[in-house]
């Protein structure tokens, strides 16, 4: 498979207006990315953990989502033709309804189902299938971090989606009194 190189300076401009998008506090974020290049998964990566921080989620809350979009971009690359990679992220509900949904479709041909490898081989032996084999975890994380995942095959590609719960929002803190003061005696 030939990859394409992503010139840095398209990146760059990308990841700014994306990242001047994400600070404006939208809640959705949508971007095309190449598909023909191993720089993809690192750029949907970046983008991610931008909005999220953007959006207000805390620094250590961003992992889990950024390593599913890592996962579900390097298979559209990996395993399509695909020209191009679309990743879309959006954060829906409020306080304890918080979700987080990541889809990430691309243009290549059916492949078949997507399916989570077994752990244990066919031949019921007891081997760890993972331990022989360089890949094939992804969706295996996937499937433990996401709340729900998914895929829809269409006619002009595939679609992986994944819901992840996202932590009840902190309310503000109550404005300080002032010194010597007590709320009863505020104003009097």
């Amino acid at each position: 498979m030939i990859r394409q190189r992503v010139p840095v300076a398209s990146v760059t401009r990308e990841l700014l207006a994306t990242r001047d998008a994400a600070r404006r506090g939208r809640p959705h974020e949508r971007v095309a990315l190449p598909g023909g290049s191993d720089r993809t998964p690192a750029v949907a990566r970046t983008l991610v953990r931008t909005w999220l921080l953007a959006w207000g989620i805390p620094d250590a809350q961003t992992d889990d989502p950024v390593l599913v979009v890592t996962e579900l971009t390097t298979n559209a690359v990996v395993h399509t033709t695909s020209p191009q990679v679309v990743v879309e992220v959006q954060i829906t509900g409020r306080g304890e309804l918080r979700r987080l949904r990541l889809r990430v479709s691309d243009h290549g041909p059916h492949s078949g189902p997507i399916r989570i490898p077994p752990a244990v081989d066919e031949q019921d032996d007891g081997q760890d299938v993972f331990a022989l084999s360089d890949s094939g975890r992804g969706l295996a994380m996937v499937d433990t971090l996401a709340h729900r995942w998914g895929t829809v095959q269409r006619q002009t590609g595939t679609l992986v989606w994944a819901v992840l719960l996202l932590p009840a929002e902190e309310e503000p803190p109550a404005p300080a009194q002032p010194v010597g003061t007590t709320s009863e005696g505020a104003g009097r």
